[in-house]
């Protein structure tokens, strides 16, 4: 009897557990290296820091296959996030204080990553981020994809300059808006997307794809389980009286429990 009821307990706490678990796989679509888009299911895994490859199934329920960078030209999931692969030039200087350079230019290196798109349009605002590094790109047209350069840097021990080259960059290349405040543009994911924006609206350029950023998200689970127990209490340390050992019969006890996450978007 006690087995079966066991047995009853964690087949409820299995099946509960697959009902209220949130599933890990997103519709979305991968545009393959041969060029072959493909609608299927991705694993949403809510990157902070950009993939290097993601998981994905054919069908909701199919088996989980695995993508490098090296097999997926682009990818998108339900919840907005779009990627592009590019081999770009990165600056990995950090942006840490106590770890900055002497040097004032950007040092590069030619990587091949994948992109998160921002905003597409003529003018195309991309991010990179292997935290805590965070990088911004820009494409106009069909041209190569650009870094917009920023670094902090140091002069001495305790003086810090900033190169915000990214600034004449838009100036230059991005010029549409009379007479452009550029002094408060920081180096932003906001603040960038806010100017992207009204560029695409000063050159009546339509806004193909707008990332408005991941919302919060709750993930609640169900936790179900017994306790069996069958004690023996032994009484040596009672008066000669009572002296002995008494068993308690075995039994079972349930519990029961939640656990809920806040998945928070990163910037």
């Amino acid at each position: 009897m006690k087995k079966t009821v066991l047995f009853l307990l964690f087949t409820c706490a299995w099946g509960l557990s697959i009902l209220f678990a949130q599933a890990p796989f997103t519709r979305g679509y991968i545009e393959f290296d041969s060029g072959n888009r493909q609608e299927v299911y991705i694993q949403d895994k809510d990157w902070r820091s950009n993939p290097t490859s993601i998981y994905y199934r054919l069908t909701s329920d199919g088996n989980a296959q695995m993508a490098s960078i090296d097999d997926v030209q682009s990818f998108g999931i339900a919840t907005g996030d779009r990627f592009v692969r590019a081999e770009v030039r990165i600056d990995r200087a950090s942006d840490i204080t106590s770890n900055l350079s002497y040097q004032r230019d950007p040092e590069w290196s030619r990587e091949t990553v994948f992109l998160r798109v921002l905003l597409e349009s003529e003018a195309t605002l991309l991010q990179y981020i292997d935290a805590p590094l965070t990088r911004y790109y820009y494409q106009k047209g069909d041209a190569p994809i650009e870094p917009l350069i920023y670094r902090r840097y140091k002069t001495d021990g305790t003086t810090v300059l900033v190169n915000d080259a990214y600034k004449g960059q838009l100036l230059t290349e991005l010029a549409c808006m009379r007479d452009p405040d550029l002094d408060d543009l920081e180096y932003q994911k906001g603040k960038l997307l806010d100017y992207f924006r009204a560029y695409a609206e000063c050159s009546g350029q339509e806004i193909d794809y707008l990332n408005r950023g991941t919302p919060i998200r709750l993930r609640w689970s169900l936790h179900l389980g017994a306790n069996l127990f069958n004690s023996a209490l032994s009484n040596d340390l009672l008066p000669v009286s009572f002296a002995g050992t008494s068993t308690i019969n075995g039994g079972f006890s349930a519990r029961a429990g939640m656990s809920l996450e806040v998945l928070l978007p990163f910037q």
